[in-house]
């Protein structure tokens, strides 16, 4: 599932690869096809702006070894930044006052022992469930202190290690082509668990909520630890050694809140009072808002700051009005349930043909229309009403003011057709070059 489908891989070891394998396939696909040679590292945008008249955006670039500036340009602007790319901090007093070790799981120092310390752990999400059970055995005391309690699942397939004969399996492309769909149909089958109401939405909080009565035997940590809201509300995080490790003796488990960070560690609500630590971990997720770093300001001087100040909104989640030759990749609500790396090949695919439209009917610039825009967004709403997703939970899919602005408005099947259909250049206004006028240079 985390293959691209021009780059299939034999040799994963497993079905539950770990993030150095699969950054190892992403950085040999990219040598195999030769795409270094288009990439500059150690550059950072400080500004994109719309050049109406030349009909290129206009680039401020850092470095960020020199920290020298510089100015650039480009006729199309693809934002690739997604959604999980620029960690989130909680606001609790004192959050820079902590004397100790502090890291976000977003920002991991692998060059950090955290062996024979006191750890805290502040967040629940999916971040945390994968980090307690790695470090609970080597630290000395393990602080965890939840805000809200996330759904802790079983695993879709039972883990285990290919063997070298199914690996040889694999380099079949019939054989590992069938093995793909059948995986990918799997999950699509398991869509109607995020409907509100759905047998499948009973059958799964049943399974679960008796999976923590076996799992943890304490009756407090177990009320605790298990959600008030439908299964799917938040991420669903599978794990089969949270609960194990959750128990263990030198773990410490806290819903109060952390009211602030002290030099030494933190202080929490309800009488708790002060606890020392030598590490905080901040496993608190992403901004999700998707508005970049950097201020890029479309046509007639709109920005995206300001036109997303309320919540996050696009088209079919890879363009948007306003901004003439500018797209997205995992734009708002163009995010499907699944693996990220078909998505990510549609949106590029989508990309290059618009690229290429433009090249042959000699454009100067694209946009999508007010009223495609709105029609896309005048769905969101009304579908999310019917799913679990629109539920009480605190979840990076919801924008400030509680809307969905993440999620695809269906299946990852229906979201590969919409991109594969498109572009549809009904649903955009195409501005061509006038007579005499070329594309710019500089």
């Amino acid at each position: 599932m985390y293959s691209f489908s021009f780059a299939p891989n034999p040799d994963w070891a497993s079905p539950y690869s770990g993030w150095r394998e699969i950054w190892h396939y992403a950085d040999k696909v990219a040598r195999d096809h030769d795409c270094l040679k288009y990439a500059t590292f150690n550059r950072k945008i400080s500004s994109a702006t719309w050049d109406e008249a030349a009909g290129v955006w206009r680039l401020t670039v850092e470095n960020t070894v020199t920290k020298e500036v510089a100015k650039d340009f480009c006729h199309v602007l693809i934002n690739g930044m997604g959604i999980f790319g620029t960690p989130a901090y909680p606001q609790i007093e004192g959050i820079n006052s902590f004397e100790g070790k502090t890291i976000h799981t977003a920002r991991w120092d692998h060059s950090y022992d955290l062996k024979g310390k006191r750890v805290g752990v502040i967040g629940m999400g999916a971040s945390a469930v994968q980090l307690i059970p790695e470090i609970q055995p080597i630290v000395k005391d393990l602080y965890v202190f939840q805000r809200s309690p996330t759904w802790i699942t079983r695993r879709a397939l039972t883990f285990k290690y290919y063997t070298e004969e199914e690996k040889q399996k694999f380099r079949d492309p019939v054989y590992a082509k069938q093995y793909h769909d059948n995986l990918f149909q799997m999950f699509e089958a398991r869509f109607n668990l995020f409907k509100k109401g759905s047998d499948m939405q009973k059958e799964y909080y049943d399974d679960y909520v008796n999976r923590y009565n076996e799992e943890v035997k304490d009756p407090v940590l177990r009320e605790k630890l298990l959600p008030k809201y439908p299964v799917g509300c938040r991420r669903l995080t599978p794990s089969y050694n949270f609960f194990p490790a959750i128990q263990q003796p030198n773990v410490h488990f806290h819903t109060e809140r952390v009211e602030e960070i002290t030099p030494t560690g933190v202080r929490v609500a309800e009488g708790v009072g002060a606890i020392d630590l030598d590490v905080i971990v901040y496993a608190t997720g992403y901004d999700s808002t998707m508005i970049p770093f950097f201020p890029v300001t479309g046509r007639d001087g709109l920005t995206l700051k300001e036109f997303w100040k309320h919540h996050q909104e696009g088209y079919n989640g890879i363009a948007t009005w306003g901004f003439p030759n500018y797209f997205m990749t995992l734009g708002p609500n163009g995010f499907p349930a699944g693996s990220v790396l078909p998505t990510l090949e549609k949106t590029g695919d989508y990309c290059g043909r618009a690229i290429r439209y433009m090249m042959d009917n000699n454009v100067k610039a694209v946009m999508v229309t007010k009223e495609a825009h709105e029609r896309f967004n005048s769905t969101i709403d009304e579908y999310f009403n019917g799913t679990v997703f629109s539920a009480g939970c605190g979840t990076w899919m919801k924008s400030k003011d509680g809307r969905i602005s993440t999620l695809w408005p269906g299946t990852q099947t229906s979201h590969r057709a919409t991109l594969d259909a498109g572009p549809k250049w009904s649903d955009y206004t195409t501005t061509p070059f006038a007579e005499g006028e070329k594309r710019a240079d500089a």
